[in-house]
């Protein structure tokens, strides 16, 4: 599968991808669409890509001016792969791989303790893993106050907002095909 970056400084440079089924890197049109959506507020922002896969989402915005990204995945070819990509684009120094079971947790990342602006989760294709994963980074604490949480699932998986974390709210669904994204905002409660 051909891969690209979409836009920013590094707009049409080539990304490493794994061939088959292990990891589905999001669409040009995806990324385009998301991108086009966060605008401005990507530059300088410090982003999170959760089931990183090729690194495609995180490469997208250091590509459109993000200060820094931690990708985290726990596939050993597609961490090869971020780390080839990485290389690609000359983003070592502002980037950071973490091998992690994101299932179970996301411990790892109480060292960035409020310092996210904007994740992003794009779990294994018809999988439901968003609301354990949006608990997982909310209790992690790694976020900074109304950061901006996007995440990528399969259309016809329903929601369920009643089971959102309380620092968590929903704000916005789009849906492109077979793609939804469920767009929420952290807010952090001093009572918790």
């Amino acid at each position: 599968m051909s891969l690209r970056v979409v836009g920013g400084k590094l707009k049409n440079r080539r990304l490493h991808s794994l061939s088959g089924k292990i990891t589905r890197p999001t669409s040009e049109k995806i990324r385009e669409a998301v991108f086009n959506i966060l605008g401005e507020s990507i530059e300088q922002a410090y982003v999170l890509d959760l089931y990183a896969g090729s690194g495609a989402i995180g490469m997208e915005a250091l590509s459109r001016g993000a200060q820094y990204c931690v990708f985290i995945e726990n596939h050993r070819d597609a961490l090869a792969i971020i780390h080839k990509n990485i290389h690609v684009c000359q983003f070592e120094d502002k980037s950071q791989v973490i091998s992690w079971d994101i299932d179970h947790n996301l411990d790892c990342l109480r060292q960035f303790h409020s310092t996210f602006n904007f994740v992003y989760i794009d779990p294994p294709y018809k999988q439901t893993h968003v609301l354990e994963t949006l608990t997982h980074v909310a209790d992690s604490m790694c976020l900074k106050n109304d950061a901006l949480i996007i995440a990528e699932q399969y259309s016809g998986y329903d929601k369920h907002n009643s089971c959102l974390h309380k620092t968590i709210t929903h704000v916005d669904t789009r849906c492109y095909s077979k793609t939804q994204l469920l767009f929420f905002r952290y807010e952090e409660r001093k009572d918790i």
